[in-house]
C-alpha cells in the first residue's frame, strides 16, 4: 500500500496506484518507510527517472493466469530496475513477475501494466481529448522512465499515438517492452487486418523495411460498434453504440488474428470479454493458441473458472459492478 503524506495528500487516498500517488505528491510512505520524492519539473533535462508528472496515471492492469501472488515490491529494486538495462526482453529483469504465454512460439508477459484508457485521466473533463491526450503521453513517459515496461492500450481509447511517441521519446529497446492493443471487436476478416495496419502506425512500430509488431493484439469485446456511432456521437441511435456480431464475424476476424501471427505482425493473440458460448464456439475453431482472454472481474462475471479450465491467461481488468457479456 502506498500513503501520501503532507502536501498533495488531499488529492490522493490510501491505497491509490503507485504511479498516481508519485505523480501528486512529494512525501509518501511505500513498504512502511517514509521517503522523499524531488518531482521532476517540466524540464526534460531533469528526467532522470521519473517522467513529468502526469495529473493522473492510470491503474495498472494486472494480467493474470489465476489471480498470482506477486512478489512484495520495496522501493530499492523499483528503483534499480528502472536505471537498470533490459535488452533481453522485458521480463529478463524479473521473470517471477511475468506470466507465460502460448502462441506460435511461448514467451512472457509482464504482470502488471499501464492501462491507457481515456476514462483513466480523471482530471480531465468528459469529451476534452487535448488533455487526455496529453495525460497519456506524460504517463506512458513516466511508467517506462521508473521500470515499466507493459502498456495496454486500444484502437478505440484514441490515445495510441500519444503511446507511440512516449514510446520513441523514451529511447527504450523495442524488444524491452510489452505492447498490448485491440481491435473493437470481431469486424470481419479484412478490417481487422485493417485495424492492425492502423494500430501498427498509430504506436509507431513501422521502421526501415519492416512494419514491427505488436506484443498482444485482442479483440476488444464480441459485438461491434454502429457505423453511426464511431466518433462523438449524441443521436438518439447511439444511446446504445453497440449491436451484435454473429458467430461466422467473430470466426472470421480470429481467423484474421492468426494470419497476423503468422506473418509475425502479433506475437501473441487474444481476446476480451468473451461469454463462455462465445469462446467455446472461438476455441472449437481456432487453429492457433488463444493466448489471452482479458476479463471484467466481479461477482456478476462468472467466466473465469471456464478461461482458466480452456488454458487461456485470463487478464481481470478492474471490478464493475455488472459484467458486459454475462453468459
Amino acid at each position: 500500500e502506498v500513503r501520501c503524506l503532507g502536501p498533495g495528500s488531499e488529492r490522493v487516498r490510501s491505497g491509490q496506484p503507485l504511479g498516481y500517488v508519485l505523480s501528486s505528491c512529494r512525501h509518501f510512505r511505500f513498504g512502511g518507510e517514509r521517503h522523499n520524492l524531488e518531482r521532476a519539473s517540466d524540464s526534460a533535462a531533469s528526467l532522470p527517472l521519473f517522467a513529468p508528472c502526469s495529473p493522473l496515471l492510470s491503474p495498472p492492469l494486472l494480467s493474470s493466469p489465476a489471480v498470482p501472488s506477486l512478489p512484495p515490491m520495496s522501493p530499492l529494486p523499483l528503483i534499480s530496475f528502472a536505471l537498470g538495462t533490459v535488452a533481453s526482453g522485458p521480463c529478463a529483469s524479473a521473470p517471477e513477475r511475468c506470466f507465460k504465454l502460448h502462441g506460435l512460439e511461448a514467451g512472457l508477459m509482464p504482470a502488471l501494466a499501464l492501462g491507457t484508457w481515456r476514462g483513466s485521466y480523471k482530471d480531465c473533463a468528459a469529451g476534452n481529448f487535448t488533455c487526455v491526450r496529453r495525460a497519456a503521453r506524460s504517463s506512458v513517459a513516466a511508467w517506462i522512465a521508473m521500470g515499466g515496461t507493459h502498456i495496454d492500450t486500444a484502437n478505440d481509447y484514441r490515445t495510441q499515438l500519444e503511446v507511440g511517441e512516449a514510446v520513441a521519446a523514451s529511447g527504450a529497446d523495442r524488444s524491452s517492452l510489452f505492447l498490448t492493443t485491440k481491435c473493437p471487436g470481431p469486424m470481419g476478416f479484412a478490417a481487422t487486418i485493417q485495424c492492425a495496419e492502423d494500430n501498427l502506425q498509430m504506436l509507431g512500430q513501422y521502421g526501415v523495411n519492416t512494419s514491427g509488431y505488436i506484443d498482444l493484439l485482442l479483440i476488444h469485446f464480441p459485438f461491434v460498434i454502429k457505423p453511426e456511432c464511431y466518433g462523438i456521437a449524441h443521436t438518439p441511435e447511439c444511446k446504445v453504440p453497440y449491436k451484435d456480431a454473429d458467430d461466422e464475424a467473430r470466426l472470421e476476424s480470429w481467423r484474421a488474428l492468426e494470419l497476423l501471427q503468422r506473418q509475425g505482425r502479433a506475437r501473441f493473440i487474444g481476446l476480451s470479454d468473451y461469454n463462455t458460448t462465445q469462446l467455446a464456439h472461438t476455441l472449437a475453431h481456432a487453429k492457433q493458441p488463444v493466448a489471452v482472454h482479458q476479463v471484467s472481474h466481479g461477482l456478476a462475471c462468472m467466466n473465469l473458472r471456464y478461461t482458466k479450465k480452456q488454458g487461456a491467461t485470463r487478464r481481470p481488468r478492474r471490478m464493475r459492478d455488472v459484467c458486459m457479456h454475462p453468459s
